[in-house]
């Protein structure tokens, strides 16, 4: 009886093993910020997250996370589902300077982490400033 049932459960994983065909396709996130940003300028952080032809909606969590140059402390915003694949963050720059701003997507055991540079600029003179 010992024989059959450890027969059995090597049969088992046999058959699973080949039901895996061990070719997932890669999770890839696309990653888009505006370049040029304007202080006290409301903008909105995108991470498009597909697999394949799929769009994912099972993230298990998307972040900004937003660090001037030079600063210890970054600031996390987290991201928002808004269907087929997309995840949004609405941020504000409160000074200007160069900044990295990183996505955190975190999928099926995987951390993946785009980044990119930004630069915050003063905003130009309105009609009123120059009054």
């Amino acid at each position: 009886m010992k024989k059959f049932i450890i027969l059995l459960a090597s049969l088992f994983i046999i058959v699973m093993a080949g039901c895996s065909n061990g070719k997932e396709e890669p999770i890839e996130v696309t990653f888009q910020i505006s370049e040029k940003i304007k202080v006290n300028e409301e903008i909105t952080m995108e991470a498009l997250v597909i697999q394949g032809e799929e769009k994912l909606a099972d993230v298990d969590h998307v972040q900004f996370e937003i660090k001037k140059s030079g600063q210890k402390e970054p600031v996390m915003v987290n991201g928002i589902y808004k269907g087929n694949g997309l995840y949004r963050g609405n941020y504000t720059f409160k000074e200007e300077g160069t900044y990295t701003v990183i996505s955190h997507v975190m999928v099926r055991s995987q951390m993946i982490m785009p980044d990119k540079e930004v630069t915050v600029e003063k905003a130009g003179n309105t009609v009123e400033e120059q009054k």
